[in-house]
């Protein structure tokens, strides 16, 4: 999509949902986990900012998951704060987590 072309992704404001639900041909699965590293400095300062929503069937985040995300303005948990949170999954997050 952007081959031979230079391109800068700086200061957007992205809002990030995790859905509970994602529907894979006509039926529908609980989203569970986000898998360690998935956003590993995608929500830095230097680049986005935003809002994460995650959704309320989540059950794990992974080690790193979002580590270095210190663009995250707010994060959202529609559940209770998932059971099984890895080692710095919200590392370098420094703001509040609101449940």
């Amino acid at each position: 999509m952007f081959e031979g072309e230079d391109f800068e992704i700086e200061n957007m404001i992205v809002d990030l949902s995790i859905p509970d639900n994602i529907s894979v041909n006509g039926k529908s699965h609980p989203v569970v986990g986000i898998h360690g590293n998935a956003f590993m400095y995608c929500f830095s300062d230097m680049f986005l900012s935003g809002k994460l929503t995650i959704g309320k069937n989540l059950q794990y985040i992974g080690a790193d998951a979002f580590y270095g995300c210190n663009g995250l303005d707010t994060i959202i948990c529609k559940s209770d704060v998932p059971a099984d949170l890895e080692d710095y999954a919200f590392e370098d997050y420094q703001k509040i987590l609101l449940v």
